[in-house]
């Protein structure tokens, strides 16, 4: 089944509940004498005020999903939540399925050009678009960004809070992939303990559901922010020792009261996007799958070591210097040959400085000036 987050605010577009999602189109009408190109690249602005917008945005992502929870944050936005959608489960309002796509294909569709990144790849493949109104139903949940914060997001994931640093534009993409980079790289090993799989299920328990008597950690939920570092066989067997003693059996109701199947077992490939973050959740996902998590996990102990996570920002700050000294290296100085602003590519002889004869003092200048006039 497809997951996908969406972040919004007391300041974003169109009509935002904690489980029910319309465009501002829905509510205000279309635009008149606008096309949907020049719709979609003022959404893609970011820009807030556009009442006739008739996209709504997600991400696959949870690291992004984050990163535009500090964006909105910088900006003084106020009540700041985040959406966790069951795809498959929820519905339009007239009980019809969500229609979703990702941005990049549905960009490309309409003609239009998105950026791409250093390697090629255009922006937009983790995020998606509807122009239906939602209703969350099935697993779906809410979470507040300040309770995330203040369940522990930091201290489990210190390199995230350092991460908030840079909230837009070329600034916002330089920490997202530094995040990535550092959270997935295949020679680094980030150990799960069982202190940390219930950090990792207090955080979770901020998404709440609809149904009060639900549990509160839903596995997917966990799966998610688990699968925020890379993890490996001894990090796979942990977590099965974990799950043996803090949860139990998923009980699964095949059918609403009215004897119509909810469950649905069809496979939509437009969400298997291939990343380190998404190949992780489909491994952790797999572990939790079919068993529902003990609310007592969350009176266990949640406390991790100062040491480990001033070691985390000590990390962060380390590989950061070094991504950004080889990105300036590859840059031209203000001055200096093929300098351009906005430029991405420079020949090599950009980047050395420019060689400027030593000027002559002005009083010498003065004196040869006067030599010659007489």
């Amino acid at each position: 089944m497809a997951y996908l987050f969406r972040v919004y605010s007391d300041q974003s577009n169109g009509f935002n509940d904690r489980f029910e999602f319309k465009p501002a189109s829905a509510i205000f009408g279309p635009a008149p004498g606008m096309t949907l190109e020049a719709q979609l690249i003022i959404a893609l602005s970011g820009k807030l005020i556009a009442p006739h917008n008739p996209y709504i945005f997600w991400t696959i992502s949870l690291h992004l999903a984050l990163q535009l929870a500090h964006k909105r944050q910088a900006a003084g936005e106020i009540n700041i939540r985040i959406a966790f959608l069951d795809v498959k489960a929820s519905r339009t309002p007239a009980g019809g399925l969500l229609q979703f796509e990702s941005v990049a294909s549905f960009a490309a569709r309409l003609g239009l050009a998105l950026k791409k990144d250093r390697d090629g790849t255009p922006r937009g493949l983790a995020e998606f678009v509807t122009m239906n109104s939602v209703v969350m139903k099935g697993d779906s949940r809410t979470a507040s960004f300040d309770a995330l914060i203040s369940n522990g997001l930091y201290k489990l994931y210190p390199s995230i809070e350092q991460a908030a640093g840079m909230r837009s534009g070329s600034g916002f993409n330089l920490e997202l992939r530094l995040l990535q980079q550092l959270y997935y790289d295949p020679g680094r090993k980030w150990s799960l303990s069982r202190t940390k799989i219930a950090l990792a299920a207090k955080i979770a328990s901020a998404f709440v559901a609809k149904d009060a008597s639900t549990c509160k950690v839903a596995n997917q939920v966990l799966g998610f922010f688990l699968s925020l570092q890379t993890r490996d066989m001894d990090d796979q067997k942990a977590l099965r020792a974990w799950l043996k003693t803090n949860t139990k059996p998923e009980v699964i109701d095949l059918t609403e009261a009215s004897g119509i199947e909810i469950i649905n077992i069809t496979h939509d490939s437009k969400f298997d996007i291939s990343n380190p973050e998404m190949d992780t959740f489909r491994s952790t996902s797999a572990i939790l799958k079919g068993r529902t998590i003990l609310d007592s996990v969350l009176g266990m102990c949640t406390t991790v070591p100062e040491r480990e996570i001033r070691a985390e920002v000590e990390l962060w700050h380390r590989q950061r210097g070094e991504n950004y000294a080889a990105h300036r290296a590859s840059r031209p100085l203000r001055g200096q040959r093929g300098f351009r602003r906005g430029a991405r590519v420079f020949p090599d002889h950009a980047r050395h400085p420019r060689e400027f004869p030593v000027r002559k003092p002005r009083t010498e200048v003065y004196k040869q000036r006067r030599e010659r006039r007489y």
